[in-house]
Formats: structure tokens, C-alpha cells, sequence
């Protein structure tokens, strides 16, 4: 079965989209030693602990959105520069458009 038509139907089925995501999900501990190696802090120190959880996350969150590859990048912008890197907080303040 190609890998879309799996992808498909994973994300299709609840019961398989749920399964898929816990066990992407296992290797949350794993990443977290990998930077806590990389940067010197405790694989516990929330730091750590929300990037290995914001990284493993995201696919999901993209895989939910119209243009995945662009919520990717939106959501790795958020991550590497902040909230004030967001289309969101740049336009705080401002009048929305559409009313």
C-alpha cells in the first residue's frame, strides 16, 4: 500500500489516527535525552520536555491543517523565534479586516 493511501487512511479512521499518535508519541523521552544531551539540561527541565513534546505534536496539528507544510512552518517559527515571530502577534492591536 503506498505510503498517502496509508497516510489516508490512518488519519481517516479515528481508532488508527489515535494509535498512530501514541505511538509517535513514545519517543517523546527518547528526543528529550538527545537535546538534553545537545544543550547540557536535564531531559526533566521543562524546557526540554515542551520542545520534545511541541516537535512530536506538530505533524499532528499539520496534518489537520489545509496547507500541512506551512503550519509546519508556522509552528517551527513559533518554536525557534517565539510568539512575536506569529502573523498572530504582529497583527495584535490591529483591526481585523473582516470587521
Amino acid at each position: 500500500m503506498p505510503a498517502l493511501v496509508l497516510g489516508v487512511l490512518v488519519e481517516s479512521t479515528p481508532a488508527l489516527r489515535d494509535y498512530a499518535r501514541l505511538m509517535w508519541s513514545r519517543h517523546e523521552k527518547t528526543l528529550a535525552a538527545a537535546l538534553a544531551d545537545a544543550t547540557g539540561l536535564a531531559p526533566d527541565a521543562p524546557a526540554i520536555a515542551g520542545v520534545a513534546r511541541f516537535a512530536l505534536e506538530a505533524p499532528s496539528i499539520a496534518s489537520a491543517s489545509e496547507d500541512p507544510a506551512r503550519t509546519m512552518r508556522e509552528l517551527f517559527t513559533l518554536l525557534e523565534h517565539g510568539w512575536g515571530a506569529t502573523l498572530l502577534a504582529q497583527t495584535e492591536g490591529h483591526p481585523r479586516q473582516d470587521g
